[in-house]
């Protein structure tokens, strides 16, 4: 997959939500990713459609984290697996990587079938 990144660009929703973040130190986000940032997160995230996942950055220093650890995490954003972190890593090409593995595994025009916690996929209504 070819990533087309957007550099230097100015995400307002990230800051009207983090405005202390400093966006300078962002990596290269590709054009593809939806900024998903909400304050009451621990960091700004963005929001892969594609892949169904979250891609959460804390600072580039960590002293400034509120929660020590790395800087990068994919999270599921599907119902079944909402709690699922794919990866944590201080490496943004191993973030990329996952990405694009996991866009890969997902069929093109076919639902993942999330439960309701009803018995019936709450995307496209087949019974699970």
């Amino acid at each position: 997959m070819t990533w087309t990144p957007v550099d230097g660009i100015h995400f307002p929703l990230m800051a009207k939500e983090f405005p202390e973040f400093d966006q300078s130190t962002l990596p290269a986000i590709p054009t593809d990713w939806i900024d998903n940032s909400w304050h009451n997160d621990v960091s700004p995230s963005f929001v892969i459609e594609a892949a169904r996942v979250r891609v959460f950055i804390n600072e580039a220093n960590e002293s400034e984290r509120e929660i020590a650890g790395e800087r990068f995490h994919v999270l599921s954003t599907d119902d079944a697996t909402l709690d699922h972190n794919f990866l944590s890593t201080n490496d943004w090409w191993r973030v990329l990587k996952c990405v694009a593995d996991l866009i890969e595994t997902v069929p093109l025009g076919k639902c993942r079938h999330r439960d309701s916690g009803r018995g019936f996929c709450i995307d496209c209504g087949e019974p699970i």
